[in-house]
This record gives C-alpha cells, sequence and structure tokens, in this order.
C-alpha cells in the first residue's frame, strides 16, 4: 500500500466515517482477488472487527 493510497483511505474515511467501507473503495476494490483475504485477515488484527 503506497503512501498516496493511505492518504486516498484517510480521505474516504473523512467523507463516510467507516473504516471498513473507505479501505474496500480505496485499495480492496483494485486489489488481486486472491490477495483481498489477506488483507481482510490485518484489518482484523489491527482494528479489531471483522471486515
Amino acid at each position: 500500500m503506497s503512501p498516496r493510497t493511505v492518504i486516498m483511505w484517510a480521505e474516504n474515511y473523512k467523507l463516510i466515517n467507516n473504516v471498513q467501507s473507505s479501505l474496500a473503495m480505496t485499495f480492496l476494490n483494485k486489489c488481486d482477488e486472491s490477495e483481498i483475504d489477506i488483507y481482510k485477515e490485518y484489518f482484523q488484527r489491527t482494528f479489531g472487527e471483522d471486515f
């Protein structure tokens, strides 16, 4: 994840106030389908909530 993607994620979060949705809009939609489960697990470990 590039710094530009992280900034876009933060900007999307400010607009919709939902970490999961903003991550999905910013990053997961662009990922390879085989990697999405890995990123969802990282999300769960980091934020302590299921994706």
